[in-house]
């Protein structure tokens, strides 16, 4: 019974998100006692508390695109559009056109690039962070790289995402949802 619950809570998911849930099913199936402790991970992937919701959701894409994983971008492409994001700046993001995206905005994707490409750049850039985010935003971002990398790495060590191929990516534009994102 609870299986079923959480397979029709998984479609739901799936719905809102636009992206298979099939590696989650999986863990389910395999061991309820890791789906459950991965859920529990959930609070602490979504945390953000001093963070801007637009900075967040660039630092959570920028996180997923040094993935390389095409589904999970998407799903942070939708949480970037419903962060405020507009076409044109999700689109600099992709592209990583930081002359784009503005100063604070350009700050973050630098810098999660920064720390997901282990660049010593990133201590250069930790302290204009700090003076626009303060240490709290500081641990945002932190944990805005851990939500876009984990569920990537997840997904690859179960084997549902053993080549994850970056489609192009699709966002709602004026020409309506479902329109693709040109970079």
């Amino acid at each position: 019974m609870l299986r079923r619950l959480i397979h029709r809570l998984l479609d739901r998911q799936e719905r809102k998100l636009g992206q298979s849930m099939d590696w989650l099913r999986e863990l389910y199936d395999v061991s309820p006692r890791a789906f459950w402790r991965f859920a529990r991970l959930r609070g602490l992937l979504t945390h953000r508390q001093a963070l801007p919701a637009r900075a967040w959701a660039v630092a959570h894409m920028e996180a997923a695109r040094s993935e390389d994983c095409g589904p999970c971008l998407q799903i942070g492409i939708g949480l970037a559009q419903r962060a405020g994001l507009n076409a044109a700046e999700i689109s600099a993001v992709l592209a990583a056109r930081d002359a784009d995206l503005g100063p604070q905005l350009s700050l973050v994707r630098r810098f999660v690039a920064a720390v997901c490409r282990l660049d010593p750049e990133a201590e250069e850039l930790r302290g204009q962070l700090r003076q626009h985010f303060g240490r709290q935003g500081e641990v945002d971002i932190a944990l805005a790289i851990v939500a876009g990398r984990a569920i990537p790495m997840l997904k690859r060590g179960l084997g549902h995402a053993v080549s994850c191929a970056v489609q192009p990516p699709i966002v709602a534009t004026a020409a309506g949802p479902g329109a693709s994102l040109q970079s």
